[in-house]
């Protein structure tokens, strides 16, 4: 299979450009300098009637770091249950049990098992994203907290490939070892995860030198599946016609790039 692009975007005129510059799936979000917090369902009503590509929506209710307390957890469910009913395709969500540098020494696992797994099970079989909370883990977890996503249910991982400060260029050696570790996942018969590419709207933006570094490293590392992660930053109904110009036309080069990648299994 061919790789699959998808295009975070901020509001009803950013998805809509996306879908028409090529995007095949939409992640929805707000709030673009929180990287990305749940949408008003508003938006996610008016998309769904201008665009035919899925739509993944955003659950995720603070941006101050991936851990949720009671109150959040509910606001969560709610959430995904309402998106649900408002013809979401998909989920976009991770909770850890603490912040990063605070985690307990008797706990087993960054990952919050239990309540991924109830959020997962309310998507009613939609598949569900565990998003860049994974870049908050040390590389020498990373092979548990693998398991422990699988168990959980979640379809894909989303992920620069290292800490959430950095993109996805700066991190090509983390990106290499997670898709080779899938990868032989993959090869061993067990479910495998869609690794989604992302970290920055100009992760992919030229596709003389970064497009083809990325192409290198998947060419060596083939697992079943990838995506290339985008943000559309610009393009909302308040941007001037040359940004939303300027954001069709990343989308365009971007796709074009991945489409390149020769290398699928």
């Amino acid at each position: 299979m061919g790789p699959l692009l998808e295009i975070a975007c901020f509001n009803e005129e950013s998805a809509v450009n996306a879908a028409n510059a090529g995007a095949d799936r939409i992640e929805l979000c707000q709030d673009y300098h929180a990287g990305g917090l749940s949408p008003h369902p508003a938006v996610l009503q008016a998309v769904k009637t201008r665009v035919s590509i899925p739509v993944y929506v955003m659950i995720r209710p603070h941006s101050k770091d991936f851990c949720y307390d009671s109150e959040d957890f509910e606001t969560m469910k709610a959430t995904l249950q309402l998106m649900n009913s408002l013809g979401a395709d998909g989920f976009v969500f991770g909770i850890l049990h603490q912040a990063p540098d605070h985690r307990s020494a008797d706990r087993t696992s960054w990952i919050d098992i239990a309540r991924n797994k109830e959020l997962v099970q309310l998507a009613d079989g939609k598949p569900c994203t565990f998003h860049r909370a994974f870049d908050c883990i040390p590389e020498s977890d990373w092979n548990s907290v693998l398991e422990d996503i699988i168990e959980c249910g979640f379809a894909a991982i989303l992920t620069s490939g290292g800490p959430s400060s950095l993109n996805a260029v700066d991190c090509m050696d983390g990106l290499a070892d997670l898709v080779n570790r899938l990868s032989l996942d993959s090869q061993a018969g067990r479910r495998a995860l869609e690794v989604i590419v992302g970290g920055g709207r100009d992760c992919f933006y030229n596709p003389s030198s970064r497009s083809k570094t990325f192409s290198g490293v998947l060419n060596r590392r083939p697992i079943r599946k990838l995506a290339a992660g985008l943000t559309a930053r610009q393009g909302g109904r308040h941007e001037n016609p040359d940004a939303v110009i300027r954001t069709v036309t990343t989308v365009q080069v971007v796709h074009v790039g991945i489409g390149s990648w020769k290398t699928w299994i």
